[in-house]
């Protein structure tokens, strides 16, 4: 595995634990969390917190899938309610080369990290 491939890994598992952890948060808490995504600068934060987090520079998101279709700019938000329900959606993050889906279910335990291989 190369390096830009280890980032891309990491990144989407970084993105995928921060999914699962407004989740959970959400069920435990009693209160709904929110995922705000910056397609165009590669950052999401949760909406109440404000802390950033930032892709490396050589990962970028492809889009988000949710709702009606793909969004490929602007700031996007994803759901999650204490009932366990969250908006179903995927995330694409690519590094060029390689393209890594983060699958959010509507309901259940079952997220997802797919790798898309190679998009030359």
């Amino acid at each position: 595995m190369g390096v830009k491939e280890a980032e891309l890994r990491g990144a989407s598992r970084q993105l995928l634990y921060t999914v699962r952890r407004l989740s959970d948060e959400a069920l435990f808490k009693k209160e709904k969390r929110v995922l705000a995504i910056d397609i165009k600068n590669g950052e999401y934060w949760e909406e109440n917190s404000g802390k950033k987090l930032k892709l490396p520079d050589t990962i970028h998101i492809k889009d988000v899938v949710a709702g009606k279709g793909a969004r490929t700019s602007g700031i996007t938000t994803l759901a999650f309610f204490p009932s366990g329900l969250r908006d179903e959606a995927m995330i694409h993050l690519s590094d060029k080369d390689k393209e890594y889906t983060i699958v959010i279910p509507a309901l259940g335990e079952r997220f997802e990290i797919h790798e898309e291989g190679n998009n030359k």
